[in-house]
């Protein structure tokens, strides 16, 4: 295997020197057009990468952010893809680091700062974790934190509750069960935003809620759970597209048609809902929005000296932005079958 090409051999073979090779290639001034010209063709001919952990050793600034996230969470997933795009827009890059069931995401988080990274991007924080004396910025993706311990750019996840119930009681839903997600992040006010719609229709004392963990086994199980009772709803809203996954499965498997016989719909929609087997009707975050705005506080505490937050007492978020989630209809609901309508 070839070593690594350095400075030193870009400059032996434009035969110029290696502190000249060093001004062109950091973008600065003193050589002349066709010598800066010559370097350039000649790095690129050699196949020349800069050596960013040399850089970071020069510079005060490493430019570097750290991303704590769960690899078994399939909406994470999605979100580093497009955290990438936001970093690279604003001229960082990101260190991965993955939570473990011995790995919290204090520990993970600090693993990451002793890496040089210049702040952090925590998705799917819980309200239990600490994040706490850090030392540097920390952005947290998709749960309320306390004002003051981090920066939350996240969704309004009681209005995206919101509107998957009303879409349910719109085509004529009534018996509708909530597949909650536990103390996972968002599912508190995901859950509160079914009761209180259920509420408002009329259906508060039908509603009801089954316990999830946004797991497709959490999914599986609530199915079974609902197979061995007298009757079934009509209609399932479950707290994630990952439960709803193993809900339908099971449901399937047991000859429960779905949306004939009930209507299911999930909450992120994560890339595999579209699939043709799945077509889950679902609730969509604005994961690009959500990635753009976790580096717009990054950039503002990193470049600002005396960054403002935005604080938004009615969603309880200190930080950025609190975006609108939409729903997204697609074949795993329907309008309730005339035999299964309840009053």
């Amino acid at each position: 295997m070839s070593s690594r090409v350095t400075m030193a051999d870009v400059a032996r073979a434009a035969g110029v020197s290696r502190p000249l090779v060093s001004v062109v290639l950091s973008g600065g001034a003193g050589a002349g057009a066709d010598t800066r010209d010559r370097i350039l063709a000649t790095a690129k001919a050699l196949g020349y990468r800069p050596d960013a952990a040399a850089s970071m050793l020069r510079s005060r600034r490493s430019r570097q952010v750290g991303v704590v996230f769960n690899p078994r969470s399939s909406f994470e997933a999605d979100l580093i893809e497009e955290l990438y795009t936001a970093a690279a827009g604003a001229d960082y890059r990101i260190a991965l680091g993955a939570i473990t069931a011995g790995r919290s995401r204090q520990i993970v988080a600090e693993e990451l700062i002793a890496l040089r990274c210049e702040a952090v991007v925590v998705v799917g924080a819980e309200m239990d974790d600490r994040l706490d004396g850090l030392g540097v910025p920390v952005v947290v993706i998709g749960e309320r934190f306390p004002s003051g311990t981090a920066t939350t750019v996240g969704t309004d996840e009681w209005h995206g509750a919101h509107v998957a119930v009303q879409h349910l009681i719109t085509l004529g839903h009534r018996a509708i069960i909530h597949v909650d997600g536990g103390t996972h992040p968002g599912a508190a006010e995901r859950a509160r935003g079914y009761a209180d719609t259920m509420a408002a229709a009329g259906l508060r004392d039908i509603s009801r809620r089954i316990p999830g963990d946004y797991t497709e086994t959490g999914g599986a199980e609530a199915a079974r759970a609902l197979l061995d009772s007298e009757t079934l709803p009509t209609a399932v809203f479950l707290a994630n597209d990952q439960m709803a996954i193993g809900f339908l499965d099971v449901m399937r498997r047991s000859g429960v048609r779905v949306p004939e016989t009930m209507s299911v719909i999930g909450y992120d929609d994560s890339r595999f809902s579209s699939l043709a087997h799945v077509d889950l009707s679902t609730v969509r975050q604005d994961i690009a929005g959500l990635a753009g705005a976790a580096f717009e506080c990054v950039a503002d505490h990193l470049e600002t000296a005396d960054p403002h937050p935005v604080q938004s007492t009615e969603f309880g978020f200190f930080g950025a932005r609190v975006l609108e989630p939409e729903l997204v209809v697609r074949g795993t609901t329907a309008v309730v079958s005339r035999e299964r309508c309840r009053g």
